[in-house]
């Protein structure tokens, strides 16, 4: 006779596809609008655009960076920063994309999206294009909300003129201070908010295609939380009398969604112990048959398997 024990052991870890690491050739540089003693515009409410810009940017850099990006902030926090040192940044870091986040304000009833630019040569232009054309869908595929188009324009903010080399541009989302768009995008959890940094994110995307056909797609990725449950983290295999050939069989079910590579397992003990697939999809999960061997008596007293399993894609 013999008792014998099987361990499920389940785990979520970090995992990029090879064509997500071509992010990591482009470094972007990210400028949330305002901080510190200089709030920005006002909305009806708090928050008002410093906040919300922050919080946007913070979204875009968090996304880039599971696409293995190197992002650069000029500001993490609620802080004084000043234009020019803004601007200086802008060069040093050398990105291929400089984006300076905002959003705008006049009299509480104008409303729409805008994107600035300053240098004609290089790719400011083409990046502020992409950037408003992606805002201006992604507001209105994502949130419902078909924003007024106000266009690209061109304009010397000091924050997007460091140099003709690095393609900068500078967005106004929406209208803080207009109370039907500030209130689309004034939680992080509403579509409106979704759609402004996704249409940042697919702008970048769209831009970056100049370079690269084989980036990730970052709607594959933003907001979205890898989650995988298995049925069991217990099984055990009670005592029985061993024969030739006795086994027995349990499944185990494993529910995956959202990940961003492959799910794997192992066996520790395949001399006891196997393994087989039921209806096994490796993003999504299904069944797994762990089948005990008794092989005639060979194996007396206790023997432990421990079946892994590991799901890729843990968000930071």
């Amino acid at each position: 006779m013999k008792r014998t024990f099987l361990i499920i052991t389940t785990a979520l870890t970090l995992a990029l596809s090879a064509n997500a690491q071509n992010w990591s050739s482009y470094p972007i540089g990210l400028d949330p609008g305002h901080g510190g003693s200089d709030p920005g515009a006002s909305g009806p409410s708090a928050p008002h655009e410093a906040e919300l810009a922050l919080r946007c940017a913070t979204d875009i850099k968090n996304t880039l960076k599971k696409l293995g990006c190197t992002v650069y902030m000029t500001r993490t926090s609620n802080v004084d920063v000043s234009l020019t040192t803004r601007r200086d940044q802008s060069v040093s870091w050398d990105p291929y994309i400089f984006q300076s986040i905002h959003l705008n304000a006049y009299d509480g009833s104008a409303h729409g999206t805008e994107t600035w630019y300053y240098w004609s040569a290089g790719n400011s232009n083409r990046l502020a294009t992409k950037v408003q054309n992606q805002l201006v869908s992604q507001f209105k595929s994502v949130a419902g909300y078909a924003t007024a188009n106000r266009g690209v324009k061109q304009n010397g903010w000091t924050v997007i003129t460091g140099s003709s080399n690095v393609p900068a541009c500078l967005s106004e989302g929406l209208f803080v201070d207009y109370w039907n768009e500030w209130n689309l995008i004034n939680d992080n959890n509403k579509n409106g908010f979704k759609g402004w940094v996704l249409g940042h994110l697919m702008g970048f995307y769209d831009h970056l295609g100049l370079f690269s056909s084989s980036l990730t797609n970052p709607s594959t990725v933003y907001n979205k939380t890898p989650q995988m449950t298995v049925s069991t983290n217990n099984i055990k295999f009670p005592q029985i009398t061993t024969s030739e050939n006795d086994y027995q069989e349990v499944t185990v079910t494993v529910t995956a969604k959202d990940l961003t590579s492959d799910i794997s397992y192992s066996l520790s003990n395949k001399n006891n112990f196997s393994v087989a697939e039921n209806g096994w999809n490796a993003r999504t999960g299904g069944k797994l048959v762990v089948r005990m061997h008794a092989y005639g008596n060979k194996y007396v007293g206790p023997n432990y398997g421990e079946l892994k399993i590991t799901g890729a894609g843990k968000t930071e």
